[in-house]
């Protein structure tokens, strides 16, 4: 499931890039390779982000090894490289810590950066929805550039999560509010 939702996740970046590269777009699936070698192509930097414990140190080892991997918190950016099989072309997965005292540092890959991958824990939502929020204005505001930004919902697999849409609404909700 989360391999599934790796390849989803990377497509939707690549179509939003190639959107902007070119006004004809044909929607096809792309999978990703891991790789540690550095390729002479164009590299894509994207960002993956969110709050403390919603998976994103898990989902950037899953793209970057290919497999489910155990993590802990991460207090240091985590930077790895995928290869788009169907182009060459290098992408660079930056996970950002998602502890309070260290998230900030997404501020030095934002202008950077071809996209921003928010994620959220739909089973731990109504708990953390003000500090999901608080951190996604805090990316907005800081997005001069206007890259696009996806807000993925992560650990849909375990019990009792929230529906994506419910998700979308309580974030709509408190983004307002601020």
């Amino acid at each position: 499931i989360i391999i599934a939702v790796i390849v989803v996740i990377i497509t939707t970046v690549l179509l939003v890039m190639m959107k902007k590269k070119t006004p004809q777009t044909t929607t096809s699936t792309t999978s990703t390779t891991p790789t540690s070698k550095k390729s002479n192509k164009t590299k894509t930097s994207v960002m993956l982000t969110g709050i403390c414990d919603v998976g994103k140190t898990s989902l950037f080892l899953c793209m970057k090894n290919d497999n489910e991997t155990e993590t802990c918190t991460s207090m240091t950016e985590n930077i790895g490289t995928c290869i788009n099989e169907k182009n060459g072309e290098e992408i660079e997965i930056v996970d950002i810590p998602g502890h309070g005292k260290v998230r900030n540092s997404f501020k030095k890959y934002i202008e950077t950066t071809k996209c921003v991958i928010f994620v959220v824990s739909a089973v731990d939502i109504k708990k953390t929805i003000k500090d999901d929020a608080n951190f996604l204005h805090n990316i907005i505001v800081a997005n001069a550039r206007n890259v696009p930004i996806l807000v993925v919902s992560n650990k849909n697999d375990l019990s009792m999560p929230e529906a994506v849409d419910v998700i979308q609404k309580m974030l709509e909700k408190e983004l307002n509010k601020l």
